[in-house]
């Protein structure tokens, strides 16, 4: 989670500035939507090389 978070800051709220507390649920919902529209990147996010079996 904490990894998700990051990547959401960092790519789409970093150096914002927020109108109100309807813009921060607003701005955080698009950038959730736009991360979960990107095919593979929770799996590519979450995955360690160290933990697949073979």
């Amino acid at each position: 989670m904490e990894q998700l978070w990051q990547q959401i800051k960092q790519r789409f709220l970093s150096n914002t500035t927020f109108q109100n507390y309807d813009d921060i649920i607003e701005r955080s919902c698009q950038a959730w939507n736009e991360i979960l529209s990107e095919d593979g990147f929770i799996e590519n996010l979450c995955s360690r090389e160290w933990s697949f079996l073979v």
